[in-house]
Parts: C-alpha cells; sequence; structure tokens
C-alpha cells in the first residue's frame, strides 16, 4: 500500500511538473512576441512605412527563429509580416525592415551604402547575442526579459521609436 502510494504521489508530480512546462511558453516565443511588438511600436521613414510587407530577418541556426516563423502571415502596423532567412554578411540585409541577431551566428555589418548606419534597419539583438550595434537589446533580469534601446543608433538609422516603447524600456541611450 505504501509503495503504491510513493508511486501515486510521483506520478502526480511528474504530471505536475509536465504541466507547467506545457504551461510556460520558451524563452524563444516571448522574444518573438517581442519582436513583433518593437515592429509595431516603430516607425520607418515613409518610402519603408508605406510598403506592403515587413520583413524580418535571421539566420537560420538562430534559436528564435523557429518562434519568428510563427510571425509569417501576421499583420504588425498594418504590414504583413514575412521572415527571410539570411547568411552572416552585411549583403544578405539589404531590403531587411528588422533584423534579430543571437548567439547562434553573428552578422559581420559592414558599413556599406546598403547596409550603413543611415539605413532604416531595426537591430535586435536577444538574450545571448554577442556585443555589437543595436537598436534594442533584449536581456534577462531577475527572471524577466528586459531589454535596452539605443535611441541614438534609431535616429541614425531614420527609425522612431514610440515614446511607450521608450518608456518600457530599462535604459534609454
Amino acid at each position: 500500500m505504501r509503495r503504491t502510494l510513493v508511486t501515486f504521489a510521483l506520478l502526480l508530480a511528474a504530471i505536475a511538473a509536465q504541466e507547467r512546462a506545457l504551461a510556460e511558453p520558451d524563452l524563444s516565443s516571448i522574444e518573438a512576441e517581442y519582436v513583433a511588438d518593437f515592429a509595431a511600436f516603430t516607425d520607418w521613414p515613409p518610402a519603408r512605412a508605406n510598403a506592403r510587407h515587413l520583413l524580418i530577418c535571421v539566420r537560420p541556426q538562430s534559436n528564435v527563429a523557429p518562434a519568428l516563423e510563427k510571425l509569417e502571415g501576421r499583420f504588425i502596423a498594418m504590414r504583413v509580416c514575412h521572415l527571410r532567412y539570411v547568411a552572416g554578411r552585411s549583403d544578405d540585409i539589404v531590403g531587411c525592415d528588422v533584423l534579430v541577431v543571437d548567439g547562434n551566428g553573428t552578422f559581420a555589418l559592414r558599413e556599406s551604402p546598403a547596409t550603413g548606419r543611415d539605413q532604416p534597419l531595426l537591430i535586435i539583438r536577444t538574450t545571448d547575442a554577442p556585443e555589437g550595434p543595436y537598436v534594442i537589446r533584449l536581456f534577462r533580469e531577475d527572471g524577466r526579459l528586459r531589454f535596452d534601446i539605443d535611441n541614438g543608433e534609431a535616429l541614425r538609422r531614420h527609425l522612431r521609436l514610440s515614446s511607450k516603447l521608450l518608456r518600457l524600456a530599462r535604459k534609454v541611450s
């Protein structure tokens, strides 16, 4: 009888742990939702803002790529979202509106006429991304996902971030 109760208790604990794991979204899914929100609260220059599509670019090896795929076809700020897999060269990101960079593969963001700092590109570095230029940098703090904003970089790229987004950031530089 005692062995049956112990086995039953262990089974209940395992089920409860599994339900908690299923109920908690993984970090990549949360990061993908943040990317969508950041894009929704960004104003691009008129030529980009009037486009029908919002192009999010990411490396195929990225941890967040499978979660970003779920944004495909979704309307974000009245534009249809599309995902493009790119290599790590600057020339590959021409035409991208959003560039998501994480720790799985880095981008060689050289300054060129097509990808220079004055081009409207929302660069988002996720929690495990190496150092480099960013408009928004995601990170974990006290078990929560937080973000910093380099508004100077955004302005150089002719991007205007919503005041709501700026207020929610931990740090704005």
